[in-house]
């Protein structure tokens, strides 16, 4: 048993390597889209009622080493706040499970879509995303 939880662990290790390799690669305005797999991956997965279904402590841990690359301090908490299930952002109430209506998941989902293109780094929305703090701030 332990020999096999060492093999996973290297096996985590050499993922995050490769990903933070993958990552430096990404460009600024691709960045949006890491909030996007996560949410995919990791978040979507505290909708089953199933507990084996929900993420273990090491994957976790994994992906929390994996975000340190991320350059944006804002997106870098976002994608660590979905880890958790707080898909607003750190702190957020908002979350995802199995009785969450349809509706409000698809508008939860547009929200993380938002949240995801604003953080993006994309110059274009720079106003919006600066007028999108201000607001958050002044609440």
């Amino acid at each position: 048993m332990a020999a096999g939880a060492r093999t996973g662990a290297g096996t985590m290790a050499a993922g995050a390597r490769t990903g933070a390799g993958t990552m430096a690669k990404l460009r600024d305005p691709q960045m949006g889209l890491l909030a996007l797999a996560l949410y995919r991956q990791v978040t979507c997965r505290y909708k089953c009622p199933d507990v084996r279904m929900l993420p273990s402590p090491q994957e976790l841990a994994g992906l929390e080493a994996l975000l340190k690359n991320v350059k944006s301090k804002e997106l870098r908490e976002f994608c660590a706040a979905l880890l958790s299930n707080h898909i607003g952002g750190p702190g957020s109430g908002l979350r995802i499970s199995s009785n969450v209506p349809a509706q409000r998941q698809s508008l939860l989902e547009l929200l993380l879509h938002l949240d995801s293109v604003m953080l993006s780094g994309n110059i274009l929305l720079l106003p919006l995303h600066q007028i999108a703090s201000s607001l958050r701030m002044s609440q």
